[in-house]
């Protein structure tokens, strides 16, 4: 365990590089072969979706629930780095600051990440994230 709080470290460092004022998210994933090396295959972090316009630049992280709206968070702006049909040798780990939404869950599915790291529960959701995780055979593990 005591590698993947190293790991952890980096997903933290890795959310200072986000924007928001308020809320840093970090995401990294790794893939660990079975000689036991560990690989970092993609970072992450919140922040708002790339564009040329204009008023997306000019948003306010004040308004949560209208810049919720404009947001990419960590763990699907860590994977959008990959290809999801890559053969990533080895069992597939994300380690998010912050335990992911439903929505980003959905991705975890997708890209066939084995397990899940996180430091802080989004209590709000987090009974619907267990679910899945049994339904789709993922750890989720809080460290």
């Amino acid at each position: 365990m005591t590698i993947y709080k190293k790991y952890m470290d980096i997903a933290e460092s890795v959310s200072y590089l986000s924007p928001d004022p308020k809320k840093k998210v970090g995401a990294i994933l790794i893939t660990k072969k079975k000689n036991g090396f560990i690989k970092i295959i993609s970072v992450g972090y919140n922040r708002f979706v790339e564009s040329e316009n204009q008023y997306i630049k000019k948003l306010n992280w004040d308004d949560r629930e209208y810049t919720k709206l404009h947001i990419i968070h960590a763990e699907v702006d860590c994977l959008s780095y990959i290809n999801k049909n890559d053969e990533l040798i080895g069992e597939r780990y994300m380690l998010c600051t912050l335990s992911p939404c439903i929505e980003c869950f959905k991705y975890i599915i997708e890209y066939n990440i084995n397990t899940v790291f996180f430091k802080e529960k989004k209590d709000k959701t987090f009974f619907i994230i267990e679910k899945l995780a049994i339904e789709y055979n993922i750890s989720l593990i809080q460290i």
